[in-house]
């Protein structure tokens, strides 16, 4: 986490589809899944903005991480052949 979006900030439809070169509509649905994973917060006729996550989120999400991609490396060593390692 970089914070390079602080918390409080608001976010710019118009100035993100301009960034990406789309047009509003999928950044407009990539704020509500935002909104819906807790990381922005979407304030009809006021704007989006970002929120503040918890350390207990980011060690929760780490940890999760963590247990996807050993459980994954195990796998692929043990259906691994011989030429491939």
């Amino acid at each position: 986490i970089q914070l390079r979006l602080r918390p409080g900030n608001p976010l710019s439809e118009t100035e993100l589809a301009r960034q990406l070169k789309v047009s509003r509509q999928p950044v407009r649905e990539a704020f509500i899944k935002l909104a819906e994973a807790g990381l922005v917060e979407v304030r009809p006729q006021r704007g989006t903005y970002v929120l503040l996550i918890s350390r207990r989120d980011v060690d929760n999400a780490r940890f999760i991480r963590e247990a996807i991609e050993v459980a994954f490396v195990r796998k692929a060593a043990a259906e691994a052949s011989d030429a491939l390692v």
